[in-house]
């Protein structure tokens, strides 16, 4: 068939087709369509506003620093609820039991009911495993160690038992830990704990006075603190002396007597006065401390 012959037939129905669209009924319904789907739509938009209250909500407390039962009396007159959900978490510098983070946070906007999750401050530390190899290891690498642990250490005692500044002997509490490690034995102690140390000490770091300095002239007692690998601290006198050689120590700080030791390197205080002290017997004049005080040369009183 030849197309040019049903192109009349064509255009008539196109005609119709227009016609139908333009016709009243047509549009009619049109707008009736879209009259219902607006009002369906604006049914949907009414319900769901009623539903979740739109509008209507209110600012989230600060629930910080509360126990739990003040946080949830708290919530439930704010409208809201307020549960546990974490208690793991420990902060040594808070009390234990205490809400430490919430979710929603202090502060925003929910709704009437909305549940609010507490994460509180467990009430004990978490407990760590101390290594096994700390006995006998220099106490400035268990420090370091024990850092980062998150375990202090404090030097309680020193001993001779052993080489300087090494562990000896461990304690917690009043338990002493040393054995137990030295066996291998699996040892706990709470986080942020403290364990004590008794660490070894050379004699040689100690020097030992065989007399007491009291009686002896200034000059005698600073030859004497100065042989024996101590220093002089504070010279304190009783009254205006013209010089050294004319003074004499009635006491010293600390008391020093025969067998008295002391740190190498640890400070004297001399009390000087004039006349030499009561119940002392005066000593043979020292020839040696007479040239050295001629030859010194300057000022005679010299604490320096």
């Amino acid at each position: 068939m030849n197309t040019s012959d049903n192109a009349p037939e064509n255009r008539g129905v196109a005609r119709e087709f227009l016609a139908f669209l333009t016709s009243g009924v047509f549009l009619k319904n049109c707008l009736g369509m879209v009259g219902l789907v607006a009002v369906i739509l604006l049914l949907t938009v009414w319900w769901m506003q009623c539903y979740t209250r739109h509008g209507e909500s209110r600012q989230v407390k600060d629930f910080s620093g509360m126990t739990v039962q003040q946080a949830i009396s708290q919530a439930d007159d704010e409208g809201l609820r307020a549960v546990v959900i974490d208690s793991s978490r420990f902060d040594p510098n808070i009390d234990p039991g205490v809400v430490i983070d919430q979710d929603p946070k202090a502060l925003s906007r929910v709704k009437t009911n909305r549940t609010i999750y507490l994460t509180i401050n467990r009430r004990n530390p978490p407990e760590v495993t101390l290594p096994t190899d700390l006995w006998g290891k220099d106490i400035g690498d268990v420090e370091r160690r024990l850092r980062a642990l998150q375990i202090s250490a404090e030097v309680v005692g020193r001993s001779y038992d052993g080489p300087p500044n090494t562990v000896i002997d461990i304690v917690y509490q009043t338990d002493t830990l040393t054995d137990a490690l030295r066996n291998d034995q699996t040892v706990k102690i709470p986080k942020y704990a403290t364990l004590k140390f008794i660490i070894g000490e050379s004699e040689a770091a100690f020097v030992t006075l065989e007399e007491s300095l009291v009686c002896k002239t200034y000059n005698e007692a600073k030859f004497l603190i100065g042989a024996n690998a101590l220093t002089i601290g504070s010279v304190i006198v009783q009254e205006e002396l013209p010089d050294s050689t004319t003074s004499y120590v009635w006491r010293t700080d600390p008391v020093l007597g025969s067998g008295t030791q002391l740190r190498r390197g640890e400070q004297v205080t001399l009390f000087l006065q004039r006349d030499l002290p009561e119940g002392c017997t005066p000593d043979p004049i020292d020839l040696e401390f007479e040239e050295e005080q001629d030859d010194s040369g300057g000022n005679p009183w010299d604490f320096e």
